[in-house]
């Protein structure tokens, strides 16, 4: 391994800190800010560490969150020494069972020097918690969490050496600007990397990092830049624990991990649902309206980044990004039909069907209106996804199957029909593929990190065309993420860094406009185009907003509220005018109207 991909040191065997109370600090801030997340526990906090552990309460709360281990008991009261140390040894056997599944080291400290506050004990035994879950799930192609985190950083940052050259969890994020870069890379708007270049000043280059990741970024300060530049040896685990929150709000293929839901409990949440009667097949088409509200939502599992309608069937498809699979529910009941698995974690996707005329041919049309289902379709039903594993694959529908009430396990839900791609940058490979959409034959396909759209033959996923390049003039593109068509047939792109939402032609992606004219748009992960209004819909990631446009660059509304966490994709319902929000971190399928 080269020096700039090298591993971080072991930093159990090797920590030696006497810094104790800045160690204290940050575990106190790491621990507050995953009790703030849980409804069941926001109102439990740490103000004094070691005293606060010793009950048991806090440490027993802290494992039920981390390993979703709803079993798991303990005293939520406990009255006397005998019964907090007995608190202190039941998570402290929970996690060396957890570990032991793992093939991981035991933990070797006991209740009793945790109650009596020792201070090594109750860090060592804290910093198991982090890195075996919340680091554990960065781990990728083999490397560990700790290796993949390290890889990560270095790869979000190569474009800013020699200024910025990550090598370790210590002294390269101790002037500062590796935070910095960070947050540039992710989104250049949010900090004037060139100025803290010029500044050279770590600790203003710090606190800026810090207070633009916490206001912008809802990433919680769990360092001060004193903990960085105090003169004391640099304690590579509080600084570990803090960039993990920057993998999980920056990297796309980020998702906190969660037990696997059983096919039972993925249904429709009823508690919110009114009774309404779909409109029928030959209806009028409806628009949503740009003032729309919460309606209700369907519950899918964590990491849900992607919702397509099939018309044709009466089914809505989502990407569960969780359990690396496709799962379907019925367009009028929102019930659960069915899923599918897929070889890798599915990111969008894309229904099609064979066109009536050309069934022969094997011409496919994405179809986003009842309408033109109804009147076009009449042979297969396609779905285009692409996938973590750098691929784009094409699926067919079964059916009968999916609609079969007393269906057997062996009757298959989906066939796969082509595969295309590998890792790279030649044609016919892909750098993270995102939005798909299909179009008079042909596959559009969002390459991300290769900042183009490859165009792909939906017949057999041959390549057949490139569109743009990076850059951030006109018809180039810089990280797109997701994209439609219009009713005019021209592809609008959603450019999560470039911060805008194009529209090129589906011929030569030659640009035709921006559809946020002045206005702005920040990190845009989902655009949907609403046909029956020409209205231009755009999920903004970080700010949790959702924003309409007019086709002429108007923009209509915007949406934001406590109901969506982390927006991605999006369809329109045109039957009856709602909107469905991939909502990324409640693990649901938003739905407004």
């Amino acid at each position: 391994m080269s020096s700039q991909h090298q591993q971080p040191p072991h930093l159990l065997k090797q920590h030696t800190t006497n810094d104790v109370s800045k160690d204290a600090a940050t575990f106190s801030q790491w621990i507050n800010s995953r009790l703030k997340e849980n409804p069941q526990t926001k109102d439990l906090s740490v103000s004094d560490l070691f005293e606060d552990v010793k009950s048991g309460v806090i440490l027993c709360n802290l494992y039920k969150i981390l390993s979703q281990d709803s079993s798991f008991t303990y005293n939520p009261t406990p009255k006397t020494d005998f019964h907090m140390m007995d608190n202190l040894q039941k998570v402290i056997n929970q996690m060396n069972d957890y570990l032991e599944k793992q093939n991981a080291n035991c933990i070797k400290y006991s209740a009793e020097t945790v109650f009596h506050k020792s201070e090594t004990h109750v860090l060592g035994l804290l910093w198991q918690f982090i890195l075996r879950f919340d680091i554990k799930e960065i781990s990728e192609d083999g490397r560990s969490g700790e290796d993949a985190l390290l890889y990560w950083c270095q790869k979000q940052t190569k474009n800013y050496s020699p200024l910025v050259n990550i090598v370790d969890f210590g002294k390269s994020f101790q002037d500062g600007l590796a935070f910095c870069a960070l947050i540039h890379s992710y989104n250049p708007q949010l900090i004037d990397f060139k100025a803290q270049t010029e500044l050279k000043d770590p600790k203003q280059s710090l606190e800026t990092s810090f207070e633009i990741a916490e206001k912008c970024l809802n990433i919680p300060k769990l360092l001060n830049a004193n903990d960085l530049l105090n003169g004391l040896a640099i304690d590579e685990r509080i600084v570990m624990t803090y960039v993990s929150n920057f993998w999980k709000v920056m990297s796309p293929t980020a998702a906190r991990k969660n037990t696997m839901l059983d096919e039972s409990a993925l249904t429709t949440n009823t508690s919110l649902k009114s009774p309404r009667t779909f409109i029928s097949k030959k209806k009028q088409s409806h628009s949503v309206a740009p003032n729309f509200s919460f309606h209700s939502f369907i519950e899918v599992g964590l990491g849900v980044s992607d919702v397509r309608i099939d018309y044709k069937n009466q089914l809505i498809l989502v990407t569960d990004y969780e359990h690396n699979r496709i799962t379907i529910y019925d367009l009028e009941s929102k019930e659960f039909k069915a899923f599918f698995e897929t070889p890798s974690t599915p990111r969008y996707i894309a229904v099609c069907y064979d066109l009536a005329n050309v069934v022969d041919s094997g011409m496919m049309e994405q179809v986003s209106s009842p309408r033109s289902a109804s009147n076009s379709c009449s042979g297969k039903t396609f779905v285009v996804i692409s996938l973590s594993d750098d691929t784009v694959r094409k699926y067919q529908l079964n059916i009968e199957n999916i609609k079969k009430k007393n269906r057997k396990s062996d009757d298959e839900i989906a066939t796969c029909v082509w595969t295309c791609g590998t890792k790279g940058r030649a044609v016919n490979q892909f750098d993270i593929p995102l939005g798909v959409a299909v179009n008079h034959g042909l596959i559009y396909v969002c390459d991300f990190e290769n900042n183009r759209i490859q165009v792909l033959d939906a017949a057999n996923g041959v390549f057949k065309a490139q569109l743009g390049r990076y850059g951030q003039n006109k018809g180039q593109f810089y990280g797109p993420h997701d994209i439609d068509v219009d009713s005019n047939g021209n592809l609008v792109v959603a450019e999560c860094w470039n911060n805008r939402i194009q529209v090129v032609s589906r011929n030569d992606g030659s640009h035709v406009t921006f559809v946020n004219g002045n206005h702005e748009v920040f990190h845009p992960r989902g655009v949907t185009v609403d046909r029956t209004s020409g209205n231009v819909i755009v999920s903004e990631y970080s700010t949790h907003k959702i924003k309409t446009f007019s086709s002429d660059g108007k923009l209509l509304s915007t949406f934001e509220g406590d109901q969506q966490n982390f927006p991605y994709g999006m369809c329109v319902n045109e039957w009856a005018g709602e909107l469905l929000v991939a909502d990324y971190g409640h693990g649901r399928i938003q739905i407004y109207k």
